[in-house]
């Protein structure tokens, strides 16, 4: 971070730096201090979760080869970075059943079965289809767009799009 960089910026401006990616919506999560933290010396870690149109992520190849990895099986990392990560978890847990938040991730709309795998994943729990369904379309929070889209061997299916005069409303 520079001197004359607010935390919000730096943090920005470094993702930028690291991976190309512009404009993503950051949702502050929590303050890592413990004194233990690192052997070198006192360091304090601040964590963000970063959410990304999945269209819009192309990573920089950098020094390490960047992978994506299931929530349910991330590997072990270095110093407390599994304990941040668990928490970012824990986090998004918490916003996306009482906000709109998924609306970064479907800017041009979703299929119900993709965006009910997407609650399933996140909150690590498995959820009924047919009553996921139907909470979702009485909620009010999602439209019809009236297009389709095509699944390989499948019918086609209806694509809809969060509702934009529904703001942090949750279907749980």
């Amino acid at each position: 971070m520079y001197n004359n960089e607010l935390l919000e910026h730096a943090t920005k401006r470094e993702i930028k730096e690291k991976t190309n990616l512009k404009n993503i919506s950051l949702k502050m999560n929590k303050v890592f201090d413990n004194i233990t933290r690192s052997p070198l010396r006192h360091m304090i870690g601040i964590n963000y979760i970063g959410l990304v149109d999945i269209d819009k992520v192309r990573i920089m190849k950098k020094t390490v080869m960047p992978q994506w990895v299931s929530i349910d099986s991330i590997p072990s990392i270095a110093y407390d970075h599994n304990e941040i990560l668990s928490s970012s978890i824990d986090k998004l847990k918490q916003l996306i059943l009482p906000s709109d938040i998924l609306k970064i991730f479907y800017p041009n709309g979703f299929a119900l079965p993709g965006i009910h795998k997407v609650y399933e994943l996140i909150l690590g729990i498995t959820i009924d289809r047919r009553n996921f369904r139907k909470k979702l379309l009485s909620s009010n929070l999602i439209i019809d767009s009236n297009k389709t889209v095509n699944f390989v061997g499948k019918r086609p299916a209806k694509v809809h799009e969060f509702n934009a005069n529904i703001k942090n409303k949750g279907i749980f």
